[in-house]
């Protein structure tokens, strides 16, 4: 008898046994804060320790301009124009540098910490 085997194209893929593993669901259900959340921690910073609004600040510009914390520890006071509005942020990682303009918020928090702490800008 005479057999005939169809002849298929050749894929390492049929022989692999091993399948990526499947993605697992998170537990959480939201990985990000809301802005009632944020006022929230705002709030909370201001009412505990000696720099209240220093740290309130520093949550309202990591959370509205998305900083790490390697860009806001890197922040100068000649990266920040509260008579024009704007901030120059100069990201890590690759990112692009770019300039974001500040609310009213952040000014009012920025110009308290300037009175508070008397900083001499340069």
């Amino acid at each position: 008898m005479l057999s005939i085997t169809i002849q298929h194209p050749f894929s390492a893929k049929i022989f692999s046994q091993n399948t990526p593993p499947s993605k697992k669901s998170s537990i959480r259900e939201r990985e990000y804060l809301r802005p009632s959340e944020v006022n929230a921690m705002i709030g909370a910073a201001q009412k505990v320790g000696r720099h209240g609004v220093r740290d309130g600040a520093i949550i309202l510009l990591m959370f509205r301009h998305g900083l790490r914390t390697a860009e806001l520890v890197a922040l100068k006071w000649s990266q920040i124009d509260l008579v024009g509005g704007y901030i120059e942020i100069h990201r890590v990682k690759n990112g692009h540098d770019s300039i974001h303009p500040l609310r009213s918020p952040e000014l009012r928090a920025l110009r308290q910490i300037q009175r508070d702490y008397e900083v001499i800008l340069l």
